[in-house]
């Protein structure tokens, strides 16, 4: 058993996503963006590993996901290294969020 099958939290999105599948709802994933400082404190293995995980869970339920971790590294809108503030110049995640929605109910 390899680590990707043994991880719980794993498990769990894979169950989400197959009881939505069997209810015909539509799974979108998305990586939600983080500081740029942040980002510099996780390893390139870590991110690897991450990377890979997602492709397999895209590959295996044939899930879409998006990634927006780094969209906004550098740009002043960030309560922290992990949360986007409430801010007028904050909205642009909101924007692009609404987006990919209205992508993907056009699909």
């Amino acid at each position: 058993i390899t680590s990707y099958e043994k991880n719980p939290n794993i498990k769990k999105l894979e169950d989400i996503i197959e009881i939505s599948k069997e209810k015909e709802i539509k799974i979108i994933l998305f990586h939600p963006p983080f500081h740029k400082y942040y980002l510099d404190l996780i390893s390139d293995e870590s991110k690897l590993n991450f990377k890979m995980i997602m492709d397999k869970i895209s590959d295996k339920y044939n899930v879409k996901i998006y990634d927006l971790h780094e969209n906004y590294t550098d740009l002043g809108i960030w309560t922290d290294l992990v949360h986007v503030a409430y801010h007028p110049d904050a909205m642009i995640y909101t924007d692009d969020i609404a987006e990919i929605i209205l992508q993907e109910i056009k699909q």
